[in-house]
């Protein structure tokens, strides 16, 4: 179980609400299963990039066993992760267009990352993903809900409650078009100041998990193995980097 770090009120930006309202989450049991998959595909060591690392919560576990990489879009996560790992390589980048030298021998894009791509995009992202990686690397998928397990319209709440803070996070989900709008709202109380209002928006692609799946293939992957997701009701696809589209070395080269 993660433990909750202490909260301190004059510090609750984005990252620290975020990583706040998922302290519940067991970030080191799902590196346990990360490093299991990898370990059982080839890679028991290496270099492990992960694209839209948010704040680093599963690459800091995964550091005690691989020399791990990581960036994000959002430069509140970056600087969040950076704090949590000194040492490792962290910076802002975009999903759609990035490259790493030299290249490493397992990439990881979890938590639904890709649902802030349209199709196109991520097409775009499998070939950053491809180029990034050893011949014969591995690359950890995993897709968020697609159009039919999407519910929309019903309130969630969630409720952070410590002495002088009380933090509450509220969303009502809706589509529209093909794509869901997540708009978080939290109410930020502390003592002796006003309530603070923040929205958190979201446009999320809901993508048909097969449509999904050949867009990302289409980067130069095959399917080595699907198995259930770090979130409930998600796979996890094991994608193998076939077609050499400029990643320097073999998946054996540095192991």
């Amino acid at each position: 179980m993660t433990v909750a770090p202490d909260l301190d009120p004059d510090s609750l930006d984005a990252a620290r609400l975020y990583d706040l309202f998922h302290q519940g989450k067991d970030y080191s049991a799902d590196a346990g299963r990360i490093r299991d998959l990898l370990i059982s595909h080839g890679v028991p060591r290496g270099r492990v990039l992960e694209c839209a690392c948010g704040t680093g919560s599963y690459l800091e576990p995964l550091s005690k066993y691989y020399q791990v990489l990581g960036f994000d879009a959002d430069p509140v996560m970056v600087q969040a992760a950076q704090a949590r790992m000194p040492r490792a390589q962290i910076w802002k980048g975009d999903l759609r267009d990035f490259e790493i030298q030299p290249s490493v021998h397992a990439t990881l894009m979890l938590f639904g990352a890709l649902c802030y791509l349209s199709l196109p995009q991520v097409r775009l992202a499998a070939q950053c993903m491809r180029r990034a990686l050893r011949m014969g690397g591995l690359a950890l998928v995993e897709p968020w809900v697609g159009p039919s397990e999407f519910v929309g319209g019903e309130p969630h709440m969630a409720v952070i409650d410590r002495p002088g803070v009380k933090l509450v996070r509220q969303v009502v989900t809706r589509r529209e078009d093909g794509i869901a709008h997540v708009d978080f709202h939290y109410l930020v109380a502390r003592t002796g100041r006003p309530v603070q209002h923040l929205v958190d928006t979201n446009a999320l692609y809901l993508h048909p998990r097969q449509a999904l799946l050949q867009a990302v293939l289409s980067g130069g992957f095959v399917l080595d193995a699907q198995v259930d997701g770090l979130m409930s009701g998600s796979p996890l696809w094991v994608l193998r980097a076939v077609e050499n589209l400029g990643g320097g070395g073999s998946l054996l080269d540095g192991i």
